[in-house]
């Protein structure tokens, strides 16, 4: 939508485009955003500029807030949980780890939930 309003040709395109590489971490908003700057390159800097400016705001919205929101309620965690554990698993396991640390930090906490704290070891300390 965004980059309709700033007169980006095939701006639809460009969004379908984006949401299909958004599935893959980090390159997907580069090899996204790649053609988009290209194509509001025909209309000047202004454009270059305007478009830039949506797209990292774009990019923000759904990486810090929206994609958070969204894991969080779909897993049950809170969303600093969710960014933390993506954070931990890339930080100790790369990409790999990025991509799994969330349903492992909701593993673990359907394991604290159901089998921990209704034993006996929990409800005697």
């Amino acid at each position: 939508v965004g980059l309709w309003l700033v007169g980006v040709p095939l701006a639809a395109s460009l969004g379908f485009l984006a949401g299909v590489f958004n599935l893959i971490p980090f390159v997907g908003v580069i090899v996204s955003g790649v053609p988009a700057l290209l194509l509001a390159a025909t209309g000047g800097w202004g454009k270059v500029l305007l478009a830039l400016l949506v797209l990292w705001l774009a990019n923000q919205l759904e990486g810090n807030l929206l994609g958070p929101l969204i894991v969080g309620r779909s897993t049950r965690l809170h969303p600093v949980t969710a960014i933390a554990a993506i954070l931990v698993g890339a930080t100790l396991f790369g990409l790999w780890g990025a991509l799994l640390g969330v349903p492992t930090a909701a593993f673990l906490k359907v394991l604290l939930e159901e089998y921990y704290k209704k034993s006996r070891f929990y409800r005697e300390g």
